[in-house]
């Protein structure tokens, strides 16, 4: 795994990460937002998750605005109904890793989609996703037991 909890308690928390030699180059992101962002995942998801699903993710980014946009991660159940979600700043630098941690622990057992967002957290508008209706990417399905 590329984290792992050493220390939390309520003086320190404490994780020890791992570098990631063969992160994919800005030009090779999987996923596309608009013209000026791309993202891809670290590692595969996890076909089973425990208590939390850890989501390593390299942002690669042009002309962003500070402080405007916001990335979402969306665990939706299999009638699309949102279960769990993550959210948190979009990256301003060209290129940067970001690792995002979603709570599966109250979700009914069963098998969740996992969606990527990006969005200005002003208007909650998406950036466009190309070829999709409702600008999010799919980024896998996970087991919840």
């Amino acid at each position: 795994p590329l984290a792992r909890t050493v220390a939390d308690t309520a003086e320190i928390s404490l994780r020890l990460y791992t570098r990631v030699p063969d992160a994919p180059a800005p030009a090779d992101m999987t996923y596309r937002f608009g013209d000026s962002v791309g993202a891809a995942l670290l590692e595969p998801l996890p076909a089973v998750a425990d208590r939390s699903l850890l989501i390593p993710i390299v942002w690669s980014g042009g002309d962003i605005p500070p402080e405007t946009y916001s990335f979402g991660l969306h665990l939706l159940d299999e009638n699309g109904a949102l279960a769990a979600q993550f959210d948190a700043g979009l990256p301003v630098s060209p290129y940067a890793c970001q690792l995002a941690r979603i709570e599966v622990d109250s979700p009914a057992p069963g098998n969740y989609a996992l969606m990527l967002v990006v969005y200005n957290w002003h208007t909650g508008e998406r950036m466009p996703v190309p070829n999709s209706v409702d600008n999010q990417h799919p980024l896998g399905t996970v087991r919840v037991e």
